[in-house]
């Protein structure tokens, strides 16, 4: 099977349809509904879909039958290892009616009868003959060698697409392939960063994957699948963010063994690039990333002090555009949302940073505003933090001068 020849869907495009034929087979039992094949490459996430189908389903029955404590399983079988007797059943002797001897096979344990669920069977083109012949029977009758798959069960296959890349991985023979939905499982990279943002909240890759969607590897090169990226998250999941440096030995080590050395060395970069690189509208508009920056590196202080500069140069940037008239209407230096977050920023500032940060402001003097005015009428008017220091810092500007003078 070849993404040539088949539909691509995305993985909330196949569990829909997965959802959608499980009803159908519920209403209309007597009714044949082709099972999907889904084919894709390793690791993209073809057994989450399916479970995904299965929780989706389990909520709406509960909801159609108003049972609470109703469960809808998923049974996930790798069908390339497979033996004949585990899916084709044991061949036993037992005596009919007229006591003559029978050779008659054991129900499946693999063939689910009770209960609702999907049975998945994984990698099946890559299944020896005798396995697929029994798939033929099974997705035709709904049976093995005279014992019936359940009428609450669904059956969907998937596989790897053919060729040298996958060991034994071949196309279904035209009967199979007949008798089947095939489908080309269409790697979105805003799904898997969704889903594993939703599982991997604040990560430190999954913010890296956020800013690099391309990242994601739907073609199974390297091993940044969304396979590979969520053991990556798992195995780094207790490390700090602020931990996250490549001369750090450990992580290095973890996401080695997960992603690869050369994955490594580029993602930690990037990460300790991202999180060295708070950006002013991050300060402006995102008041707990500031915070949560600043007391994370509050030892860093050449990291702080470029922060502050940045910060220091907007607001300079900022006073340039204003006239005397629109000081005397009152017209504010920032939104007042943004004073909040500056006001944040500079509250949990370190104060010689802070310090530095007040008095390069004061000494521009490339504008008509005076520290008075800046920081008196927009910013410490709301905060009293704020207001006590700078009155501090006239009070020594002030001793200061006295000195001199004498």
């Amino acid at each position: 099977m070849t993404s040539g020849t088949n539909i691509s869907l995305t993985a909330k495009e196949i569990k829909d349809a997965i959802v959608f034929r499980f009803f159908e087979k519920i209403k209309n039992p007597d009714m044949k509904l082709r099972p999907l094949s889904v084919m894709g490459h390793a690791g993209v996430g073809k057994s989450q879909i399916v479970r995904q189908a299965a929780q989706e389903i389990e909520q709406k029955l509960r909801e159609m039958k108003g049972d609470k404590k109703l469960t809808v399983d998923c049974k996930v079988v790798s069908a390339v290892f497979l033996e004949p007797p585990d899916f084709l059943g044991l061949a036993h002797v037992t005596l009919d009616k007229d006591k003559e001897e029978l050779t008659v096979f054991a129900r499946p344990s693999l063939l689910p009868k009770n209960g609702y669920g999907i049975i998945f069977y994984d990698e099946a083109n890559r299944a020896n003959k005798e396995i697929k012949s029994g798939l033929l029977t099974l997705i035709e009758d709904g049976e093995i060698n005279g014992h019936k798959l359940g009428e609450g069960w669904l059956t969907v296959l998937a596989g790897n697409p053919g060729g040298d890349r996958y060991q034994g991985a071949t196309d279904f023979d035209p009967a199979l392939l007949d008798r089947v939905c095939p489908v080309w499982f269409k790697g979105d990279p805003n799904e898997t960063i969704k889903y594993l943002s939703s599982k991997y909240p604040n990560h430190p890759l999954v913010m890296f994957l956020e800013e690099n969607p391309q990242y994601i590897d739907f073609e199974a090169k390297s091993r940044n699948t969304p396979r590979g990226l969520e053991y990556a998250m798992r195995a780094t999941r207790h490390i700090p963010t602020t931990q996250w440096e490549r001369t750090n030995k450990e992580l290095i080590n973890l996401l080695g063994c997960e992603l690869g050395l050369e994955s490594t060395t580029y993602i930690l970069s990037r990460i300790v690039q991202k999180i060295k690189d708070l950006t002013v509208e991050e300060v402006l508009n995102d008041k707990a990333k500031t915070v949560k920056f600043l007391k994370d590196n509050k030892e860093n202080t050449d990291l702080i002090s470029t922060v502050e500069k940045k910060v220091r140069e907007d607001i300079v940037k900022t006073l340039k555009t204003y006239s005397r008239q629109k000081e005397i209407d009152g017209v504010t230096l920032y939104p007042e949302k943004e004073t909040n977050n500056l006001i944040a920023f500079m509250e949990n500032l370190p104060p010689e940073n802070l310090l530095a940060m007040i008095r390069g402001i004061d000494d521009d003097g490339s504008f008509d505003f005076n520290l008075e005015y800046v920081f008196g009428t927009n910013f410490t008017k709301k905060s009293e933090q704020l207001k006590n220091f700078i009155i501090k810092l006239y009070d020594s500007s002030q001793e200061s001068d006295k000195k001199e003078n004498v």
